[in-house]
């Protein structure tokens, strides 16, 4: 049985729809609110106490709203804890508790429901509900799974498992955020739009097949994708070519009279194996100003995946950089709209995202039979789109715009870097005092704090750092916070070997980290992760940390990145070399005086 992870109610179909970890969706409709939502005590979301183990909530006609629980077990538990804890109602006697439990504005009549209640279960209307035994506290749970309507109208009850397809747009190596795409199913057309992960709302298989078209660089509809009804449900990315603009950069008038004008600062992602001779001579400037406007010593030492400022605002450009040239100039954009292409297709579980209403549960139905797995059409060729380029008023050619360097290398490890920086080394019971991971990742977060060996906190800081980077998270909410998870979620497909940014998991399925590079002396795995540190590889930090290559169970990276980190290992990339002792020292990261435990 798949585990069930989110759920979406359509008010108007009365439809519950269920999420599993393997992608597939379970539909519910009729029978009682109660018994659609695994609600036996139709609890609303609370006001004081934390509630962790609901996966969705439902909002009915008059602006109510109920928890919606994965399995009618997990519902009854945390009816039973609402009835006898502390932070629920375990103070209070059973006469004070109903009224605020089945309150008259919500149509009910207190006073029956108590009379109800002791008659049914011979519970005293001033007894305390925390000094309840076990057996009676049944009971109870039992009397208000029948008042609150769970076993009603069982014969219109409905279940029906479907298929679902998670598609993610990608450029190969970044997500694509806010495509329209749209979708032709069962004779009828939606447009749908990718989220900031790149993925659209997950594709209900109701039958038949399903066709994706965008727009190409002339704004015609190009069918790129078709998805077949499957046996599983699937995960797939969809890699969007590019397109290439052109425009003429010659001058409007003679180089002689062109003026030297100063150029806009940008900034620039250090790449594996750059120094700052070897970046002050690709960007035409000096050692010295990049050392003066990022505030570097005199080193040429510099750390993989920082940001430094190229052309700092009061940078003059050299003549070098005001040569023109005749030539149409070429650039294939991030983010180039209209152009598509079909690249890839990744099978495995589906995200647990939420669904659109226009993939409403409706009219989906449980295909007789399925064909093959689907895999991407044939897309057109992507166009050349001949761009006018809005130049200075004075006429000289260039443009008014200077477009960074395009740089999709592990984009997250900036963000990881800045992280560490950030802390400088500082133990986990003075992060946890402004920043707790878990809660930045998990809505329903069960953890308060990051400081406590039953709290470890790597997971929840590289799911941290994807979200930050506009990446999909583990698909399971409570799984956000488990290293082994990131083994298997179809988010995060495994590679053959480490290339710098892969996420690693230790062996024993109990650490995740980023890859970094190699210690050139010892031959050992630099990474840089969470939870480490406190003068041993695990503690209460974010540094840097050496393992044996034999210690790691897998390499992972993000769905949409794949295309790229496949390309880095076909062509030979070669990891950064360096120690961690000297990358932290470099960072001034250093060791917590405390000692994290996990």
């Amino acid at each position: 049985m798949p585990k069930l992870v989110s759920a979406t109610y359509y008010l108007d179909v009365k439809t519950a729809e269920y999420i599993a970890d393997n992608g597939d969706h379970l539909l519910r409709s009729g029978g009682a609110p109660a018994w659609r939502f695994n609600n036996p005590g139709n609890m609303r979301p609370a006001r004081r106490r934390k509630i962790t183990t609901s996966i969705g909530r439902a909002t009915m006609r008059d602006g109510g709203v109920f928890l919606i629980f994965p399995d009618y077990e997990t519902g009854r538990s945390e009816l039973k804890r609402l009835l006898k804890d502390p932070d629920g109602y375990g103070e209070t006697t059973l006469a004070d508790t109903v009224p605020v439990f089945a309150p008259k504005q919500d149509g009910n009549d207190p006073k029956k429901y108590l009379h109800s209640v002791i008659d049914r279960t011979s519970i005293a209307a001033d007894t305390k509900l925390g000094m309840l035994s076990d057996a009676q506290l049944d009971k109870l749970a039992d009397c208000i799974e029948t008042l609150e309507g769970y076993h009603a109208y069982p014969s219109t009850r409905s279940e029906k498992w479907v298929k679902g397809a998670n598609i993610t747009l990608s450029d190969g190596a970044r997500p694509i955020a806010g495509q329209q795409v749209v979708v032709r199913q069962g004779g009828r057309e939606r447009v749908l739009t990718t989220g900031t992960t790149g993925a659209l709302p997950t594709l209900v298989l109701s039958g038949g097949s399903v066709d994706i078209l965008i727009q190409d660089a002339k704004a015609q509809l190009q069918k790129v994708m078709t998805v077949g009804q499957a046996q599983v449900s699937k995960s797939y990315l969809l890699v969007r070519e590019m397109f290439t603009t052109e425009a003429s950069t010659a001058p409007h008038v003679p180089l002689a009279q062109s003026a030297q004008a100063p150029r806009a600062p940008i900034t620039y992602r250090i790449e594996p194996h750059d120094s700052l001779s070897k970046i002050a001579s690709r960007f035409k400037t000096s050692v010295a100003k990049l050392e003066a406007d990022n505030h570097l010593g005199h080193s040429d030492l510099i750390i993989v995946g920082k940001t430094l400022v190229i052309y700092g605002a009061s940078s003059q450009g050299d003549a070098a950089a005001a040569k023109h040239k005749s030539a149409p100039a070429k650039r294939a954009p991030h983010h180039a709209p209209h152009a598509t292409k079909a690249a890839h297709s990744a099978p495995g579980a589906a995200h647990a995202s939420t669904p659109s209403p226009a993939s409403t549960p409706a009219s989906a139905s449980a295909p007789e039979s399925a064909s093959a797995p689907a895999s991407p059409s044939s897309a057109s060729s992507a166009a050349t789109a001949h761009v006018d380029v809005p130049r200075t008023q004075a006429g000289l050619g260039r443009p008014l715009v200077l477009l960074p360097p395009d740089q999709p290398r592990a984009s997250w490890m900036a963000i990881a870097i800045e992280e560490a920086e950030r802390w400088g080394g500082a133990d986990e019971t003075v992060i946890t005092k402004t920043m707790n991971y878990h809660a930045e990742i998990d809505d329903h977060n069960p953890f308060k704090t990051l400081s406590g060996s039953r709290n470890a906190w790597c997971a929840a800081f590289v799911n941290w750092v994807m979200k930050q980077d506009g990446r999909a998270m583990v698909a399971a909410r409570i799984d956000r916070h488990r290293a082994r998870k990131f083994v298997g979620d179809p988010s995060f497909p495994e590679i053959k070997q480490p290339i710098f940014g892969a996420i690693a998991v230790e062996a024993n399925l109990g650490h995740v980290m980023f890859v970094y590079g190699i210690d050139p002396k010892t031959g050992r795995l630099v990474v840089l992760g969470g939870n480490q540190g406190g003068g041993g590889t695990f503690g209460g930090t974010i540094d840097f940390a050496e393992f044996k290559l034999k210690e790691i169970h897998g390499y992972y990276v993000p769905l949409s990145y794949l295309p790229f980190a496949q390309q880095e290992i076909a062509r030979g990339a070669q990891l950064p070399q360096a120690s961690a002792e000297d990358l932290n020292k470099l960072h001034h990261i250093k060791d917590p005086k405390g000692h994290g435990t996990r």
